[in-house]
């Protein structure tokens, strides 16, 4: 018997703001830098934290409802959904396929974050997961695994 599990892996993928010091104030640039530097990072390493938790919860909130379309649409045009007992699918519109497939026989308990790390450009989360699968005419099955969600900033 074949049975769908879903790991949820999501590739975000979020604009970065590029400022530049006009040529006339570069005076002490470097110190200014180094002395905001870290707490400017730290501020924006949180707010990353913040959007892949709230991306977790929207990932399940979608997952919930059997809304396929919703959960894709998480996901970047070049992300890659991988799951187990399935093909890779990769492109909102195969993860979506991939999805509406599994959705309906799925029921994702829980999800728990064990760690969130953003450092710069790169983010991740992991943790565990936990679901109930009920295949056409067949029992239903309590599956735990792990999840990623990966975050790239493109800079």
């Amino acid at each position: 018997m074949r049975t769908c599990h879903l790991i949820p892996v999501l590739l975000i993928a979020a604009a970065c703001n590029k400022s530049s010091t006009p040529a006339a104030d570069t005076t002490n640039a470097t110190a200014r830098m180094d002395s905001t530097a870290p707490a400017t990072m730290a501020a924006a390493n949180d707010a990353a934290k913040s959007d892949i938790g709230k991306t977790r919860d929207a990932w399940k909130a979608a997952a919930d409802r059997k809304d396929a379309a919703s959960v894709a649409a998480l996901y970047t045009d070049d992300a890659t959904f991988v799951g187990t007992e399935t093909p890779l699918a990769t492109g909102k519109a195969e993860i979506q396929k991939s999805l509406a497939q599994s959705l309906p026989i799925s029921k994702l308990v829980s999800i728990d974050s064990k760690e969130t790390v953003v450092n710069g450009d790169v983010g991740y989360d992991y943790g565990t997961y936990k679901q109930e699968v009920t295949p056409p005419g067949g029992k239903t099955q309590t599956v735990s695994g792990y999840y990623l969600v990966a975050d790239a900033r493109n800079c």
